[in-house]
């Protein structure tokens, strides 16, 4: 038979293992009551933290977008792996890639082989 180290608290009926001395039924209720009202529409209780209800939940406005997101660097970042990967499958060694793209040789393999998969596709990036 099961050995339990508790009383709960709350009710001081049920047995529980929990630290903080709260049986599943006492957690539940706690749960429940911390509900709050709907901060949109006023008559439904929520235990969201936002405080909106599932049936408000359309009806709240998206976050825009925002332009301060690095999406440029990300971009420009893709484009040089990709310029890098289309050199090396045209033939080019990483050597001349690097004076192509002005970084180092060691700098254009390593962008190389985190692009791609090394089980896949290592055996393609010879140096």
């Amino acid at each position: 038979m099961r050995e339990y180290k508790y009383v709960c608290k709350d009710c001081k009926e049920h047995l529980t293992n929990s630290e903080d001395r709260l049986c599943e039924w006492c957690r539940d209720k706690k749960r429940v009551n911390s509900a709050q009202i709907c901060i949109i529409c006023g008559k439904r209780r929520t235990p969201a933290r936002d405080g909106v209800c599932y049936n408000c939940r359309p009806k709240v406005p998206k976050e825009p977008y925002k332009p301060d997101v690095p999406w440029k660097e990300a971009l420009e970042w893709v484009e040089l792996e990709y310029v890098i990967l289309q050199a090396r499958y045209d033939g080019l060694s990483f050597q001349e890639i690097a004076e192509l793209t002005e970084l180092s040789a060691e700098e254009c393999a390593d962008i190389a082989v985190k692009t791609l998969d090394r089980r896949r596709f290592g055996y393609y990036l010879k140096i």
